[in-house]
């Protein structure tokens, strides 16, 4: 199964609405895109890991995990960055590695030919995707119940 990373911050604040979220209730923000990963992880055959900077658990912030996704926030010795980093070389050849990110230092330094870099509007474009695909499932399900029931 490929690994989707997600540089969380990076994330939001490429994103003009998330951003402004951000800066008037950063838990917002978080749970947004949380949400957002959580879609893509319950559509696509990815592992998906969600990374943050800092440790808002205790700011009230949930973090619910499915078996496909993961949400780790870096404590202060460490950033969501170096994380990234570290899983990128930890995670077997034969897997590969997706990681959503606009940081140029990181992109740089993940490097090789199995790490594969989409922009934080991609990620957007395939969690739109995924909802329109859970969304279909769902309307399927749905007619089929109804179908059945008469």
């Amino acid at each position: 199964m490929p690994w989707l990373l997600i540089d969380g911050h990076n994330v939001i604040f490429h994103h003009p609405t998330l951003t402004q979220d951000y800066k008037r209730r950063p838990t917002t923000a978080i749970d947004y895109l949380i949400s957002q990963a959580q879609h893509i992880s319950d559509t696509r055959d990815w592992r998906t890991v969600l990374f943050f900077d800092g440790n808002f658990k205790s700011r009230g912030i949930s973090c619910s995990r499915s078996c496909k996704l993961e949400i780790i926030f870096a404590d202060s010795y460490l950033t969501a960055d170096a994380l990234i980093e570290k899983l990128c070389q930890k995670i077997p050849p034969s897997q590969d590695i997706f990681v959503v990110t606009a940081d140029v230092a990181l992109t740089q330094s993940i490097a090789s030919s199995r790490v594969h870099v989409f922009t934080p509007d991609w990620f957007f474009q395939e969690c739109k995707a995924a909802r329109e695909t859970l969304q279909d499932s769902l309307r399927r399900i749905n007619r089929k119940a109804r179908w059945e029931r008469h």
